[in-house]
């Protein structure tokens, strides 16, 4: 298992290597640009997401049932820095940190447009305006750029992670598998509902986080040694664990909610 910040090393063309850009091409047909589970799971699963990047790259702290923002080290990446920005000014204003479970609720409502933003500006999407023949006038989907086939892999390059076993996950594919079973995602997407026979890897990746984030990583280098590999990994994803937890509530409430 690859430390931290190991990319997602499926073999395949060249695709976005952060959570969030890859989260979206998972959760979207890029051919007709329609979501594949509902808006709120698929908001909260992104949301998660972003704040997994900044957990990841240590720019957040999660402590307990608070983030905590890293004052001398801010994102460079556009989206990162706006969302590490956010959680610095409230974080002031309020004299305190805000709550893990507020800030997925909150991030959640400008989530799919933040990020589907930052994959049409590096070039992995593009908009296209559709007629409406019905109700006349157009709408704008974004598909994958025409020529490659980069946003349509990640669904298959977690198919074929998942294929390869729990235990051969870099991090990155187990946190995206873990999101895809919280939102649902492993029952609507066709290459893993029907030619994934590994999909139930997906749920033992988050019941794996979720057990960490039970133990409270009472001994770093062990708990860190069953996916990174050294100590300095176990209290991060103990962190990862947390934000899991409280996205699986989340989308939870939003699912009982519309019943």
């Amino acid at each position: 298992m690859g430390r931290v910040e190991s990319q997602f090393a499926a073999a395949g063309p060249q695709v976005p290597s952060r959570l969030g850009d890859v989260f979206y091409l998972v959760g979207h047909d890029v051919d007709t640009g329609r979501p594949r589970v509902d808006a709120a799971s698929l908001s909260l699963g992104l949301s998660a997401a972003v704040l997994l990047e900044l957990v990841a790259a240590q720019h957040v702290v999660v402590a307990g049932e608070v983030l905590f923002p890293i004052r001398w080290h801010e994102p460079s990446e556009a989206l990162g820095r706006t969302v590490w920005e956010r959680l610095a000014i409230a974080h002031t204003r309020r004299e305190g940190p805000g709550s893990v479970a507020d800030w997925i609720r909150f991030l959640a409502l400008d989530a799919v447009e933040d990020v589907r933003t930052r994959l049409v500006t590096e070039g992995w999407l593009v908009a296209s305006r559709v007629r409406r023949r019905l109700v006349g006038g157009s709408r704008v989907r974004y598909v994958g750029r025409p020529g490659t086939t980069a946003a349509a892999w990640p669904p298959i390059g977690l198919a074929k992670a998942l294929d390869r076993g729990l235990d051969a996950l870099t991090m990155n594919e187990a946190l995206l598998a873990a999101l895809a079973s919280i939102t649902g995602l492993v029952d609507a997407v066709p290459v893993l509902r029907w030619d994934c026979p590994g999909r139930d890897n997906a749920r033992a990746a988050y019941e794996r986080f979720r057990a960490l984030g039970e133990e409270q990583v009472a001994t770093p280098s062990a708990a860190g040694a069953a996916w990174a590999g050294d100590a300095q990994a176990a209290p991060v994803m103990w962190q990862m664990a947390q934000v899991l937890q409280h996205t699986e509530t989340a989308v939870g409430v939003g699912i009982l909610a519309h019943l």
